[in-house]
């Protein structure tokens, strides 16, 4: 793996609207260092999203959603997985459903449940991941049922491009040495990446502090580690670092190895609390990310608060928040992102907002056409969720 150069100074602006510039190469990582940052309580979404597409999800027997895990936007398709059915279901981008994928059961093309799934943009095929019986079931893209592909236990999250299937691995099960494997259709090994004694602080444990392990774009695919600060790409089978969040907080492997120890105790109020002391200064590392072709989103947990930075890859410009203040579809507390594609973030309106977040459509808090909001209104029956796609823009800040 080639060397990088890691510049590490951040130039700021001492008036009140100042921005932030990371430093950078051309050809080298993203440095964002947030000790040397003004951390703001809240930033207006406004600032970097300029509308919101509301997409009310149709209600029948055959698709009734209860809690989202994930969701994926390829072309005009959403590909939504459920916590409550355990299943995998595709929408059009009007909420209009199209087909669940695969079912739930123990025989051929059927999984126990969807832990985690990923779509070749190459030929939209669907690869669906159920951990319980360590096997990845591949779909067309008229979810007719094509293979099984047998990985190991340790695998809990996987990223397809072009001909190879990534795994990401858990040293906890005790049967995998690398974060990241490449295999084929067949189950072969072709590469290993990213040794978990070196990349992962020394992280065996079974909580997996990242909620998204990878992140597709047009491009290439995005993966994080446990407890790390650093953003990889993966491309061509070599994992190379793409953004870090540099500061002198960050966890080191005595406090993992007192973190794995937390672990193993019975959870209580009182083991939280003394969590949460000991490591109360810590940058905890990325615990999500997601990327549109106009900013970066990385989210964290900094001195036990939520970290969040927005960071503008036209400009290459950035501000650290705790939290976003949404302005665009009123939500009364922050949005619960669940993907992104080149133009949107995702999210969803969760149960005990819909109320209001309805009230505030029909007071017109929402920009919509009048024949959108009609649509919207008649199509709500209070059971499936409401997906948000809010159009991301240049950071105006």
């Amino acid at each position: 793996m080639r060397n990088f150069i890691l510049v590490l100074v951040v130039i700021l602006y001492s008036c009140s609207n100042a921005t932030n510039k990371p430093n950078e190469r051309e050809d080298d990582v993203i440095v964002i260092n947030i000790d040397n940052t003004v951390l703001k309580i809240s930033v207006p979404m406004s600032l970097y999203v300029e509308g919101v597409k509301v997409v009310p999800l149709e209600e029948n027997e055959s698709c009734m959603l209860g809690d989202i895990n994930k969701v994926c936007m390829i072309d005009n398709s959403l590909f939504i997985t459920d916590g409550s059915s355990n299943s995998l279901y595709e929408f059009d981008l009007n909420g209009g459903f199209i087909r669940k994928i695969g079912q739930v059961g123990n025989g051929p093309g059927e999984y126990r449940s969807v832990s985690d799934f990923s779509i070749s943009r190459s030929n939209k095929t669907i690869y669906v991941l159920d951990r319980s019986r360590h096997v990845i079931l591949k779909y067309s893209q008229t979810a007719e049922f094509i293979k099984s592909i047998p990985v190991e236990e340790s695998v809990y999250a996987i990223s397809v491009i072009d001909d190879k299937i990534y795994l990401k691995h858990s040293a906890f099960m005790q049967s995998s040495q690398y974060l990241l494997t490449a295999i084929d259709e067949s189950g072969h090994t072709h590469i290993t990446m990213l040794p978990y004694s070196k990349y992962s602080k020394g992280y065996s444990g079974f909580k997996l502090l990242a909620r998204r392990q990878f992140i597709n774009t047009e491009n290439d695919t995005k993966c994080l580690t446990p407890y790390g600060e650093t953003i990889y790409t993966i491309n061509k089978n070599k994992a190379v670092p793409f953004l870090t969040v540099a500061t002198r907080h960050s966890f080191n492997n005595a406090d993992v190895d007192m973190l794995e120890k937390f672990e193993t105790q019975e959870a209580s109020g009182e083991l939280i609390q003394e969590q949460n002391r000991l490591f109360s200064d810590k940058y905890w590392g990325v615990e999500w990310y997601f990327e549109t072709q106009d900013i970066l989103l990385v989210n964290s947990r900094y001195k036990n608060l939520s970290n969040s930075i927005i960071y503008d890859k036209n400009n290459k410009k950035y501000v650290c928040f705790n939290r976003p203040d949404d302005n665009i579809s009123n939500l009364s507390f922050s949005p619960s992102i669940i993907g992104s594609n080149k133009d949107y973030i995702i999210s969803y309106v969760r149960q005990n907002e819909e109320i209001s977040f309805i009230q505030n459509v029909k007071d017109g808090h929402i920009k919509l056409y009048d024949c959108e909001r009609d649509w919207i209104l008649s199509q709500r029956k209070g059971h499936n969720p409401i997906i948000l796609l809010y159009k991301t823009k240049s950071l105006q800040y």
